[in-house]
């Protein structure tokens, strides 16, 4: 199968670049929510965002690694650093945004968008892996 790698080795490149596209994306969420120190306020972005990414991504060699007995589906997985990611996500932009008087509503829902655009980050990996295979020499 075409996805043979994602299952049995530890992968670096789509972590490196789903990172990238999902900092940058909570990057202008929080430049749209905070207009002043938003560039301060969201440098703990990427760091965090690679952290979670490289959870999703390598779940079972996480898994392997740390010979958690794991009897539940890998899914369960995702969900869970999404919804950490979510928590983490939210409890620093609201607490970045203390200081000024901003919509919440408006923070969770770009929120929301990280947290699960983070959970589904290996199925849409799955869907771009062929198309991109020959644009790099990585897996």
């Amino acid at each position: 199968m075409a996805f043979d790698y994602i299952a049995t080795g530890l992968v670096f490149f789509p972590v490196i670049i789903w990172s990238i596209i999902l900092s940058v994306l909570e990057m202008i969420f929080l430049h749209g929510d905070i207009h002043r120190r938003w560039l301060i306020d969201s440098l703990h972005v990427f760091p965090f965002t690679f952290l979670f990414i490289f959870i999703n991504l390598n779940a079972e060699y996480v898994i392997n690694y740390f010979n958690w007995d794991v009897s539940f589906p890998i899914h369960y997985i995702y969900l869970f650093v999404g919804l950490i990611a979510f928590i983490k996500i939210y409890g620093a932009v609201t607490f970045g945004m203390l200081r000024e008087k901003i919509h919440f509503a408006r923070v969770f829902f770009h929120t929301i968008i990280i947290a699960l655009l983070i959970i589904v980050a290996p199925y849409l990996w799955k869907l771009i892996a062929p198309l991109v295979a020959h644009l790099t020499p990585f897996p």
